[in-house]
């Protein structure tokens, strides 16, 4: 696809071509963050028993105001064949199976204690401070549905009902390859003329946020041989994003090596700034990303494209988490294309207020770190005064 497209029209091709990876068993430790494939059934009532959920006393209702008694103690994971009777109460802990006859536990802070027997409080209610069996689900009954996407709770509620995998998508794999003979490793001390690998960094940091865990950093010279010998490597990820080399420039072979890699180009520039050169294409189910060198053109790019993409093929719902409030601050700018604008998001009164950030073009960093949010302003519009309203994008989830 030749020419300018809209960014609207380049992230609905994006998201066209990327497709849910393949379910499979992923152990239940390395299930964070990923979208279950199958509904997990419960394998027995839960509780399995009825269940103190204090340090107390397993009582009948009859003991209400009495001394009664202490005839034993239930403890967690101990079965035992002391029961309330008429005359006696069981000393129980939390967590503890409650006796057979058990109707209610007193707080141990309710009763007075001496050395065999409790003074109980006057008032006590039907079934307080336990759970009966089978009351959280019961055996069959579906614990998540296929489609959740799983969580801290949500693994610690896998476990308890036994799960050591899970069915899920996998997590895609990323490899990132910063091209430029101008960039040199951080650590080193680059001559008046290189500069430091800040994309690398800033790449792998957005796809570990992203929740992706098998990421590979490449560097790779400005020549065409080195740019095919980079992509034949990456041939086991299901994503390869390139940074640099991208544009029109007499060295820019971005484009060129991935076509005569075979990738099908969907489209190369983007109506947007920053961000303008950048190309999509697709190799069987594998996506390709050409994004720009300059570091918040980059960053845009991976953001508003590249992380979508990511987020379909592991499941889940592409869009980012977005908002509208008004702006602090005049802004202006001399181009008619869809503008992507860093702003810090404060709360005031209940609504949200947004500062654009102003920077010295799209390799500042220094100006755009504090950025929360991306502002999205319409293709055409110049200027914006103080507290016109605008939509956003959060930078964060």
């Amino acid at each position: 696809m030749p020419g300018l497209i809209s960014a609207t029209q380049a992230l609905e091709l994006v998201l066209s071509r990327a497709a849910p990876l393949d379910l499979g068993e992923v152990p239940l430790a390395d299930g964070r963050g990923l979208v279950l494939g199958r509904p997990v059934i419960a394998d027995r009532d839960y509780p399995p028993f009825d269940r103190a959920t204090m340090d107390g006393f397993a009582v009948k209702l009859a003991h209400a105001g009495r001394r009664i008694r202490v005839a034993g103690e239930s403890r967690p994971g101990m079965t035992s064949d002391v029961v309330p009777d008429e005359d006696a109460c069981v000393e129980i802990m939390t967590g503890a199976p409650c006796p057979a006859g058990t109707e209610a536990v007193v707080m141990k802070e309710e009763v007075e204690r001496s050395a065999a027997d409790a003074l109980l409080p006057a008032k006590i209610a039907s079934g307080q401070n336990l759970v009966r069996a089978g009351t959280e689900c019961r055996r069959g009954d579906v614990v998540v549905p296929a489609g959740a996407q799983i969580g801290a709770i949500t693994t610690a509620l896998l476990a308890g009902v036994g799960h050591e995998t899970v069915w899920a998508r996998r997590r895609p794999s990323v490899a990132v390859v910063v091209t430029g003979d101008e960039v040199v490793h951080g650590g080193s001390a680059p001559l008046p003329v290189k500069i430091r690998d800040s994309n690398g960094p800033m790449l792998m940091a957005m796809a570990c946020d992203a929740g992706i865990t098998r990421t590979r950093l490449h560097h790779v010279e400005d020549t065409r041989e080195a740019l095919a010998r980079i992509l034949e490597s990456t041939a086991d990820a299901d994503v390869v994003v390139l940074t640099g080399g991208v544009s029109a420039g007499n060295y820019d072979f971005v484009p060129e090596a991935l076509h005569a890699y075979g990738v099908a180009q969907a489209f190369h520039k983007v109506a947007q700034q920053p961000g303008k050169p950048i190309y999509f294409g697709t190799k069987g189910a594998r996506l390709f990303f050409g994004l720009p060198g300059t570091p918040l053109g980059c960053h845009l790019g991976f953001f508003r494209y590249v992380v979508p993409a990511l987020r379909v093929l592991a499941g889940s719902a592409p869009a980012h988490r977005s908002g509208s409030g008004t702006l602090t601050a005049p802004w202006s700018t001399r181009s008619d294309r869809q503008q992507f604008v860093l702003a810090a998001a404060e709360a005031a009164e209940g609504a949200w207020r947004l500062t654009p950030l102003v920077t010295r073009g799209s390799s500042d960093l220094f100006s755009a770190w504090s950025a929360s949010a991306y502002l999205d302003i319409p293709e055409g519009t110049r200027e914006l005064p103080p507290n016109a309203p605008v939509t956003f994008q959060w930078l964060r989830s």
